[in-house]
């Protein structure tokens, strides 16, 4: 059972890391658009900055998860290479229960300040509109995905603890 959800879970962030990379080349090519404009014709687009700040928000956070199931974050395992195998088990399911908590702590407080956004229609101020929750919505989902993940994570560490990770010395 723990395996399809795991794998499920795989197939969905495989999926939703292709996002970023065709949000980078939108980017990319929205401010090559704003350079020709603004040099060859003299009219900048309008909004540029605010609109590419706010779809940087999701950029960032649909990446960081990608990184995270691909194992690509930086890790300091200095102590956690030199710990017996039953103790770096549950260092690690200490580690999932912090980042559970941490990132539970901000999917809530980031729904809280989208939602307020939302309902007031709050807008940047640019030479056009742009709503801001849809940068902070980027804070919510980035969130959430972060956080099943390292749900996921310290439900399958804790699963393992007892019969499948080998004992250290005692």
């Amino acid at each position: 059972m723990l395996e399809r959800i795991e794998a499920t879970i795989k197939i969905f962030n495989e999926r939703i890391a292709r996002f970023p990379a065709v949000l980078l080349i939108l980017l990319a090519t929205f401010i090559t658009i704003d350079c020709l404009l603004r040099y060859v014709v003299a009219k900048p687009t309008p909004g540029r900055v605010e609109l590419s700040a706010e779809l940087m928000a999701y950029l960032v956070y649909f990446a960081v998860a990608y990184a995270l199931n691909r194992g690509a974050h930086v890790q300091i395992t200095f102590v956690a290479t030199r710990m017996p195998p039953r103790l770096r088990a549950v260092d690690e399911i200490f580690v999932n229960l912090v980042a559970v908590f941490v990132f539970g702590l901000i999917t809530y407080a980031a729904w809280g300040t989208f939602w307020r956004s939302f309902i007031i229609n709050e807008l940047i101020m640019a030479p056009i509109d742009i709503p801001i929750w849809i940068g902070k919505l980027a804070v919510v989902i980035g969130g959430a995905i972060m956080l099943f993940n390292f749900l996921l994570r310290l439900i399958l560490s804790s699963t393992h603890l007892p019969s499948k990770l080998p004992r250290g010395k005692e």
